[in-house]
């Protein structure tokens, strides 16, 4: 599975890509955010976290817990001396006392880039042009 890298709060992170299952599961439990993040113009991590909030509310805890541990638990953070990455969640809990709410969710922000969830829900441009010729051939 590939790996993409990031930083966040000066650290250096890696994600590795979900499975087709997990990315179904996180896709179904947050598709309100999805939605959101699809039609959103300029999102930074920032706006991100600040919709994901909102936008997860209504959403039960445990649906947001499942959902998020999949998110965390696929990626990993450089240590400080050097020797490797760690898992950032271990045993139920985050590892680095330093990830407050506003580094987690960038974490998931760049969890979600990785593995394109939100461009399941995007038309693609192919799939607009195909739809708008149906409209047009309907009408003839």
């Amino acid at each position: 599975m590939s790996e993409s890298e990031f930083q966040v709060a000066g650290k250096d992170y890696r994600a590795k890509r979900l499975n087709a299952f997990d990315a179904y599961d996180v896709a179904r439990k947050w598709a309100y955010v999805f939605l959101m993040m699809a039609r959103a113009e300029n999102l930074t991590p920032k706006t991100f976290a600040q919709g994901f909030v909102t936008f997860t509310g209504p959403t039960p805890k445990s649906d947001n817990d499942f959902a998020m541990d999949i998110c965390l638990n696929s990626v990993t953070r450089k240590l400080e001396n050097g020797t490797g990455y760690a898992p950032v969640k271990v045993n139920g809990q985050i590892r680095f006392e330093d990830i407050g709410l506003q580094e987690m969710l960038e974490v998931v922000y760049h969890v979600i880039l990785q593995n394109r969830l939100v461009d399941f829900f995007v038309e693609s441009p192919a799939t607009q042009t195909q739809a708008t010729a149906g409209e047009t051939g309907a009408q003839n």
